[in-house]
C-alpha cells in the first residue's frame, strides 16, 4: 500500500470512528456530515471522495461491525459449512444458549449501529445476507433433517424474519431485557414445544 492509499484508508477510519461516537450520543437520523467531519477533522469535500453520503457510510460501518462478529467464533464460516454434510446432526442445531450468548452479546455491544442499521435497511444488505445464509447454511441443514425442498424457501423466511424481528425490537427498547431472556425468548418463539426424537430442524439459527 503506498502512502497515498494509506492516508485514503485512514481517512476512512476515522469517519467509521466518528459515526460510532456520535452514534452512541444520538440518533442516526440527527448526525449531519458537516457534524461528522467535524468530529473526524475532515472537509466535506474529502467525505464526498469517500462517500455518496451518509447512508453510504453507515453501510460501509454496519459491514466492517458485523465482521467483527466472525472473530468471535472458534469456528470459520467455511469450515462449518465444509461439515454441514457429513457431522452428526445434533450438532447442527445452533439455536442453543451456547450459540445464542455469542450473537446476542454482540448485539448489545453493537447496539447503536445496529439499531441504525435497522432503521435504514439498506444499510443491512438484509436481501444479500438473506439470501447467502439460506443458500450456504440453512438449506443444506434442512436437507439433513429431510425438510422437503419445496419447503424450505417458506422455512428460512419465516425462521429469519422471526429472529430479526425480535432482535429490531430488543434494539428498539435499547437492549433492556437480558441477553437470557431474549436467548430463551428466540427458542420459544422458533421451536415453541420440545421436538420428537429425530425431528426439530428449526432449532438451527445461523
Amino acid at each position: 500500500m503506498n502512502r497515498a492509499e494509506n492516508r485514503y484508508f485512514q481517512t476512512a477510519a476515522r469517519m467509521n470512528r466518528a459515526l460510532l461516537e456520535l452514534l452512541g450520543e444520538k440518533g442516526y437520523e440527527y448526525i449531519t456530515v458537516k457534524e461528522l467531519c467535524a468530529w473526524a477533522g475532515v472537509n466535506r469535500s474529502t467525505f464526498y471522495l469517500h462517500y455518496d453520503g451518509m447512508a453510504d457510510l453507515l453501510s460501509e460501518t454496519v459491514e466492517q461491525t458485523l465482521q467483527s462478529l466472525l472473530d468471535k467464533f472458534e469456528e470459520r464460516p467455511e469450515d462449518f459449512i465444509r461439515r454441514i454434510g457429513t457431522d452428526e446432526r445434533e450438532n447442527l442445531i445452533l439455536l442453543t444458549p451456547r450459540y445464542l450468548s455469542v450473537y446476542l452479546e454482540f448485539i448489545r455491544e453493537n447496539r447503536a449501529v445496529l439499531r441504525a442499521a435497522y432503521s435504514n435497511p439498506e444499510a443491512l444488505q438484509t436481501r444479500n445476507m438473506a439470501r447467502d445464509l439460506t443458500r450456504h447454511i440453512l438449506c443444506p441443514i434442512m436437507r439433513r433433517f429431510g425438510v422437503p425442498e419445496g419447503d424450505m424457501p417458506y422455512y428460512a423466511a419465516f425462521y429469519l424474519r422471526g429472529a430479526m424481528a425480535i432482535v429490531e425490537e430488543w434494539l428498539r427498547s435499547d437492549c433492556s431485557r437480558s441477553d437470557e431472556e431474549i436467548a430463551e425468548l428466540l427458542i420459544t418463539c422458533i421451536h415453541p414445544v420440545p421436538p420428537a426424537e429425530g425431528e426439530g430442524w428449526m432449532q438451527v439459527i445461523s
